[in-house]
C-alpha cells in the first residue's frame, strides 16, 4: 500500500458513518490510484456519481414511504448552489477562496446535480488551468464526500441563449436552496428565480461575512 492508501484509509477510518457510503462508492470506483488520463478519470468520476445518485434515490424513496423529510428544527444552514465559474474559481485560489473555505467550514451547504458535477469536472480538467490530477483527484473526493447531490425532476426551459445554464436553476428547485450565486449574465440577468435570489460571488462573499 502506498503512502497515498495509507493516507486515504486513515481519512476514512475517521469519517462519520452518514459519509462513509459516500466515500466507500468513491474509493471503489477510483480503487485508491491516480489516474493518468482524464478520459478515465471521467469514466470512474461518472461510476462514482452514478453508485451515489442511486443510493440519494433510493434514501428519497424510503422517505416518501414513511411520510416526507424530516422536519428541520433550529437554525438552518444556507443551501446554495455555485455556478461552475463561481466553484472553479474558488478551488483555484485568489480573492474568491474565501467561498470554497466557507464551504468546508461548514457555513453553507453545496447543492449539485449530476449534471453540474460533471461540468466541474470537465472544466477543472482543462489544460489552461495546468492543475496537477492529483489535486483534481483530491477535490472530486471532497465534492462527492460533502456537497449535497440531487436529483431534479423538473425541466426548466427559461435561459435560452445558453440552455446548459438551466441546470442550476433546476438544481435549485430541486434543492430548496436559498441562494445561487454565478458570475453567468444569463443568470444575473434573472436576478430571482422563484423566489431564490442569483447573486454576484462578492455579494455572497459579504453575506457570509455579516
Amino acid at each position: 500500500m502506498t503512502d497515498m492508501e495509507q493516507t486515504i484509509m486513515l481519512e476514512i477510518s475517521t469519517l462519520p458513518e452518514r459519509r462513509l457510503a459516500d466515500v466507500l462508492a468513491f474509493v471503489r470506483y477510483l480503487k485508491l490510484s491516480i489516474p493518468t488520463e482524464e478520459k478515465d478519470l471521467e469514466e470512474r468520476f461518472d461510476n462514482a456519481l452514478k453508485s451515489i445518485r442511486a443510493r440519494r434515490e433510493n434514501e428519497h424513496h424510503r422517505r416518501r414511504h414513511q411520510g416526507g423529510n424530516p422536519r428541520r428544527t433550529g437554525r438552518q444552514i444556507m443551501r446554495v448552489v455555485l455556478d461552475t465559474n463561481i466553484f472553479i474559481s474558488s478551488t483555484l485560489g485568489g480573492k474568491l477562496k474565501v467561498i470554497v473555505d466557507e464551504w468546508k467550514a461548514g457555513k453553507f451547504k453545496l447543492i449539485v446535480s449530476e449534471a453540474i458535477a460533471r461540468e466541474y469536472l470537465d472544466v477543472i480538467n482543462r489544460p489552461k488551468f495546468k492543475i496537477p490530477q492529483i489535486e483534481i483527484v483530491t477535490a472530486t473526493e471532497y465534492l462527492l464526500q460533502h456537497a449535497e447531490f440531487v436529483t431534479p425532476e423538473e425541466e426548466i426551459v427559461v435561459i435560452v441563449a445558453d440552455p446548459t445554464d438551466n441546470k442550476f436553476l433546476e438544481a435549485a428547485i430541486a434543492g430548496n436552496v436559498n441562494y445561487i450565486v454565478s458570475g453567468d449574465s444569463h443568470l444575473l440577468e434573472l436576478g430571482t428565480f422563484r423566489g431564490i435570489p442569483i447573486t454576484r460571488a462578492v455579494e455572497f462573499i459579504e453575506l457570509l461575512n455579516s
